[in-house]
């Protein structure tokens, strides 16, 4: 399932800096039209803050755009210190300046990672995938 998958990603690239500790991360109620998948309470160097979290199946050019006006809206009136989050199976090296100008986190399962939060900033980078290469052929 996309979710546990997703909040499992989420809670390692968490766990992997020490001025974050995770209290909880929840799914969220389906609301249609209303694409808010996970919410994160999370502590930033003692300090109380949320992550609320759309999950995607994709990062298409067309879902960038969707994703980032849902996320606008996802982010509870409420919550002084929330950060967006946008969590995909891969998201592109060539989209994520989107979202980085658009002050949106991100992660994905291959080790890509931005989110800001405050004093603290984590950034993640995977290799580009890159094709097999054909193994030559040594003739005798």
């Amino acid at each position: 399932m996309l979710e546990k998958r997703a909040a499992g990603a989420l809670n390692e690239i968490l766990d992997q800096v020490s001025a974050v500790k995770v209290r909880e991360i929840r799914p969220t109620p389906h609301t249609p039209g209303h694409s808010l998948a996970l919410l994160a309470s999370i502590e930033v160097l003692g300090q109380p803050h949320m992550l609320a979290c759309t999950i995607v199946s994709g990062a298409t050019p067309s879902r960038i755009e969707e994703s980032l006006s849902e996320l606008r809206r996802g982010v509870p009136a409420d919550a002084e210190n929330a950060t967006p989050v946008l969590i995909a199976p891969r998201i592109p090296h060539s989209v994520q300046p989107k979202y980085q100008s658009a002050r949106v986190g991100y992660l994905d399962f291959h080790g890509n990672a931005r989110i800001e939060l405050g004093e603290v900033f984590i950034l993640k980078r995977s290799l580009p995938l890159r094709p097999p290469q054909a193994s030559a052929v040594l003739g005798s």
